[in-house]
């Protein structure tokens, strides 16, 4: 897992920087924006790519108040790890969004991470979804930018219980995260075909060729550098 100063430095690439510029151009002028992080298949970066946009969002010529990265893949939550936080509530519910967040080194960039007691509590489909929708909707009038961290789209699973692609279609815009010489160009049309008949505003396909933070002892992660 990467540390937060060496994400620091990977936000700071070119890559990421023109990557966070096609996200500003479609943002345009409107705050409280969320982009949804998606991918076709587990491992291909979608949190380091989450991530690393909101620490380069925060040095942008934009002068965001508060930027949030929103961990919505309760499957694998990953988004605390940088920052040494952990998984260690036990609410069985949360009064709302600020309880759920924590500051970060700078007091503008937030991280919301999953509670184990919410996660357990929310054991429906409707219940997870439902809330991840309110956590939303809090975080548009909270924040000057969202970011959420989502699921991969395949393979699906009973354990889903926050559809990656519905998270997408509440976001304004979406982002799909590609493991470089790994993830098929099909698996990739895929998804991107399910995300165009949700009618969901996708703004590219980001190339990862950086080394996977999440799963860092896997034999086809390896240090690489991000293209969009």
């Amino acid at each position: 897992m990467f540390s937060h100063k060496e994400l620091a430095k990977y936000a700071a690439t070119t890559e990421v920087k023109r990557v966070l510029a096609t996200v500003e151009r479609s943002i345009g002028k409107k705050s409280g924006s969320v982009l949804a992080v998606t991918s076709a298949a587990p491992g291909e970066g979608k949190s380091l790519t989450a991530i690393s946009l909101a620490i380069s969002a925060l040095k942008s010529h934009r002068s965001y108040a508060k930027v949030l990265v929103m961990d919505l893949n309760w499957h694998n939550p990953s988004i605390h790890q940088p920052f040494g936080a952990g998984l260690e509530g036990e609410r069985s519910q949360v009064d709302g969004l600020i309880d759920l967040t924590l500051r970060t080194s700078d007091d503008r960039l937030n991280i919301l991470i999953p509670d184990k007691g919410v996660i357990r509590a929310s054991t429906g489909y409707d219940n997870a979804f439902s809330f991840a929708l309110e956590m939303i909707a809090a975080a548009r009038e909270e924040y000057s930018l969202t970011i959420v961290d989502t699921r991969s789209i395949f393979p699906p699973s009973k354990e889903m219980r926050i559809d990656p692609v519905k998270v997408c279609s509440a976001a304004d815009f979406s982002l799909v995260v590609a493991l470089a010489a790994v993830t098929s160009r099909h698996e990739v049309q895929r998804a991107l075909k399910l995300l165009k008949t949700d009618g969901i505003d996708n703004l590219g396909v980001v190339l990862n060729q950086w080394r996977n933070p999440i799963f860092s002892n896997d034999a086809k992660s390896q240090e690489r550098e991000v293209a969009a």
